[in-house]
Parts: structure tokens; C-alpha cells; sequence
């Protein structure tokens, strides 16, 4: 019998983490699946991973090909666009059942950081987060831009949408606009069936319990 294998998982070295156990190869050896810090998944000997024979899925040597040298390694747009691969690449993350687990994708050119920073550059404002314009479609330079935080939860699939001349807008933003004090109104007024011509040009009054 062979030497007991060390658990490992958990730990990381350079730009990967030990997610488990793979296998043992014929020579003995010992390989571990991997998530990379760009979200991508790899099986690499303990030795490698000890020894700083293998310290990324490949794309540490594709930075520092490109020229970048990684002086955005651990940076904020770094880190968003680590996340997003994550979200959409690796199923063992919570957030892919609604990104890569209902079929968002990264485009092809955007699992290169240089061809991400070329199309998206620097965060306008520190809180500026990466927002897909249309929530169905996946990530790539036509489909994204920078947004608040209040703007891009109101692109989320959970937010509920209403056409108001003709444009989709988010009921959030139609409590904004109109100077709705209270949210129940709407909802209550879109569960009554009321057309959304009348619900954002009739006054709040009182109806029993509820304000509508």
C-alpha cells in the first residue's frame, strides 16, 4: 500500500484553490481538481501545486505573455472580472445556478483580462458594478456597461417590469419617478387590474386598509 495522501483541500497555492480530491496516477501521484482565481477548473499533481510547478489554469503565463504583468492582479476590476467568470464557470459556486446554470456565458474574447479591460476600462466610481443590458443575454462587450448598484438590481431577473409608453420599466424605478411615497400603492393598484396609464396618474387615497 501506498504512503496516505495528505487532504489538501482548502488550501491554495498561487492562483489555485484545492477543491478536492481526483485521483492517483499509476507512479503514484497524487492530483487535486482546482479552481482557478479566474474561475476556470484544473487537475493538478500535488507536487506541482507544492513545488509552484503549476500556479494558475494556464492564464498567469497568458498575462504575463500580453505585456500586462499583472499590475491589476487584486485590483477592483480584476476582482469583477474574476467574479464573472466564476459565476458563469464554476458549479461550485452559489451565484452559477442563476448565471452558467440557466446558460449565461462569457464571449469567447472576454475570458482574456486584456480584452476585458480594452472593452470596459476602469470602474467610472469605486461602487460602479458590471451590468448586463439584457438579463437573458451573457457578457460581452455589446451587452454591458457600468451601472449603480440600485441600477443594476433593477435589471435583475427578479425585479417585475411594466410598459409605460411603450418602454419596459423596472416598478422600482416607477415608484421613483412618479414620487410614489408608498410601494404598496402600485402593487396594489397592478393587482387590482388598474391599466398603467391610471395607476401613475391617479392620487393615493385610502381604501380600507390599504392604500391604493
Amino acid at each position: 500500500m501506498g504512503r496516505p495522501v495528505k487532504n489538501i483541500s482548502g488550501f491554495k497555492f498561487h492562483r489555485l484553490r484545492v477543491i478536492g480530491f481526483s485521483h492517483i496516477n499509476h507512479s503514484g501521484r497524487a492530483y487535486w481538481k482546482c479552481v482557478c482565481d479566474c474561475g476556470i477548473e484544473v487537475t493538478v499533481s500535488g507536487r506541482d501545486l507544492r513545488c509552484g510547478g503549476q500556479k494558475s489554469c494556464g492564464c498567469l503565463r497568458k498575462d504575463n505573455m500580453s505585456g500586462l504583468k499583472h499590475g491589476k492582479f487584486g485590483t477592483s476590476i480584476y476582482k469583477t472580472w474574476v467574479s464573472m467568470l466564476t459565476r458563469c464557470q464554476n458549479p461550485n459556486t452559489p451565484a452559477f445556478v442563476n448565471y452558467g446554470g440557466r446558460g449565461i456565458t462569457v464571449s469567447a474574447e472576454w475570458l482574456s483580462f486584456d480584452a476585458f479591460y480594452r472593452d470596459m476600462g476602469e470602474k467610472p466610481f469605486p461602487s460602479a458594478q458590471l451590468d448586463r443590458i439584457d438579463n437573458n443575454k451573457g457578457y460581452s462587450k455589446e451587452n454591458c456597461q457600468w451601472s449603480t448598484p440600485k441600477q443594476n438590481s433593477r435589471n435583475r431577473r427578479s425585479s417585475r417590469f411594466v410598459e409605460v409608453n411603450g418602454e419596459q420599466i423596472a416598478i422600482a424605478a416607477l415608484i421613483e419617478k412618479y414620487g410614489f411615497k408608498n410601494r404598496n400603492i402600485i402593487y396594489n393598484r397592478l393587482k387590482a387590474g388598474w391599466p398603467i396609464d391610471k395607476i401613475i396618474s391617479s392620487p393615493a387615497r385610502k381604501w380600507g386598509n390599504k392604500n391604493v
